[in-house]
C-alpha cells in the first residue's frame, strides 16, 4: 500500500532553503517531515557509517537515517545529490503524502527552478513494490557532461559511437512575492475637556425677632393651627455626549499588469568534426536523411543525391537568400521537373537539401 512520497530538492544557498522552509510550514508540513542536509550533515553521516558504506548506499541510505524508515526505493541519481552537497549546496527532503506532494513540488520549483534537480520517490510497504519517479531538469549550475557509448560493434562488424547533442530551453514562470504592506491601526484615545456653567442654589432661612403690638384683625385670623412650607432647590450639571463621524479612511489596492523582458543564456552542444571538408559533411547529412526517410522504399542514395544537391544549390543562390520555402516551392518544382525528374518522389529531398544548407550558411 502506498504510504508516502519524499520530494527532494537541491538549492544553491541557505537563503533559498529558509524561504522554502517558511512556505512549507505555511502549507501545514510538520517540522519532523522536513530534513535539510548540508556539508556538515553529510560529513557527519559519512563518519557515522563510514564514507565507503555511505557512498554505496547513496542518497537512499541518508534518507533512511534522517527519516528513520527502511522502505525507501533506490534513487537512480543519488550520487548527483551527494556531489551537489559536497560542492556547498543544500538538499531539502520532504516526507509527505499524495495529496500534498504536488504542492510541495510546486513550492520548491518556485525558487530558482533552473538550479534544482528534483526527484519524487514513493515509499512502499512489503505488500506493494511499485514506485514512481519524477525527474526534473538538471541544474544549469552543474557542468554538462556528454556520454559516449564506445566500443559498440554493430551486426555488420562496424564500430559505432554515439554523441548526444544537448540543448537547453528557457522556461519563464512567475510567483507572487511579498514586497511591502500598508497597515492602518485604529486606537481610541481620551482627551480632557472642560466647560463653565452657572448653577443656582436656593436656601431657606428663619428669623425670629421680638415685637410688642396690639393684635389686629389679621392677627386674630391667623390665630389658628396652620402649616407653612418653603422648598429649597439647587441646580447640578447634567452631561450628555453626542458622537459624530468626522473623517473616513479608505484603503484601496490597485492591481496593474506589466510586461518584463527576461534575458538569460541557454546552452547547446555544437559538434565540430575534424578531418572532413564542408562538402563531405554536407554529404554525410544527406545520407543520414536518406537512411531515415527513403531507404526503406528500396531506392539507393545515388538516385536521391542530385535532389539533395539541387536543394543545396538553391540555398546558396543570392536570389533565394531571403525567401522562405512556401514562396519558392512552385518555382523550384518547375525547375526540377524541367530536368525530367519527378517532384513527388524527390521534392522532400530537395527541401531537406535547401533547409540544411541554409542553416549552415546562417
Amino acid at each position: 500500500m502506498l504510504l508516502s512520497k519524499t520530494v527532494v530538492g537541491l538549492f544553491k544557498d541557505r537563503s533559498e532553503v529558509d524561504s522554502v522552509l517558511a512556505d512549507l510550514r505555511k502549507e501545514g508540513i510538520s517540522k519532523d517531515s522536513i530534513k535539510v542536509v548540508d556539508q556538515h550533515e553529510l560529513e557527519s553521516d559519512e563518519r557515522l557509517v563510514g564514507e565507503e558504506a555511505s557512498r554505496g548506499e547513496g542518497i537512499k541510505g541518508l534518507l533512511k537515517r534522517l527519516f528513520g524508515t527502511q522502505s525507501f526505493m533506490d534513487f537512480e541519481h543519488g550520487s548527483l545529490h551527494r556531489d551537489w552537497i559536497r560542492n556547498g549546496g543544500f538538499l531539502v527532503a520532504v516526507n509527505t503524502d499524495d495529496s500534498h506532494s504536488a504542492r510541495v513540488n510546486e513550492i520548491m520549483e518556485g525558487y530558482d527552478p533552473d538550479a534544482i534537480k528534483r526527484m519524487t520517490k514513493t515509499e512502499v510497504t512489503s505488500e506493494s513494490k511499485r514506485g514512481t519517479e519524477t525527474l526534473r531538469a538538471m541544474s544549469s549550475q552543474r557542468s554538462e557532461t556528454i556520454e559516449r557509448a564506445t566500443g559498440i560493434i554493430g551486426r555488420d562488424g562496424r564500430e559505432e559511437e554515439t554523441i548526444p547533442v544537448i540543448q537547453e530551453e528557457m522556461h519563464v514562470g512567475k510567483r507572487k512575492v511579498r514586497r511591502s504592506s500598508i497597515r492602518v491601526i485604529k486606537h481610541v484615545t481620551e482627551t480632557p475637556v472642560e466647560e463653565t456653567i452657572r448653577l443656582r442654589d436656593e436656601t431657606v432661612t428663619i428669623d425670629r425677632r421680638p415685637v410688642d403690638r396690639i393684635v389686629g384683625e389679621g392677627d386674630i385670623a391667623a390665630f389658628a393651627d396652620s402649616q407653612v412650607e418653603m422648598i429649597e432647590t439647587t441646580e447640578e450639571p447634567v452631561v450628555s455626549k453626542e458622537t459624530h463621524v468626522i473623517e473616513e479612511i479608505r484603503i484601496t489596492k490597485n492591481v496593474v499588469d506589466h510586461e518584463e523582458k527576461i534575458r538569460d543564456k541557454v546552452r547547446r552542444t555544437d559538434i565540430d568534426i575534424e578531418g572532413f571538408g564542408p562538402e563531405r559533411l554536407r554529404e554525410l547529412g544527406f545520407k543520414k536523411d536518406f537512411s531515415a526517410r527513403f531507404a526503406k522504399s528500396g531506392g539507393n542514395y545515388s538516385e536521391f543525391a542530385p535532389a539533395y544537391e539541387f536543394g543545396s544549390t538553391l540555398a546558396s543562390d543570392e536570389r533565394y537568400r531571403n525567401r522562405d520555402w512556401a514562396s519558392m516551392e512552385t518555382e523550384t518544382r518547375r525547375q526540377w521537373e524541367a530536368k525530367g525528374r519527378s517532384w513527388k518522389d524527390f521534392g522532400e529531398a530537395i527541401r531537406h537539401g535547401w533547409e540544411s544548407t541554409r542553416r549552415h550558411v546562417a
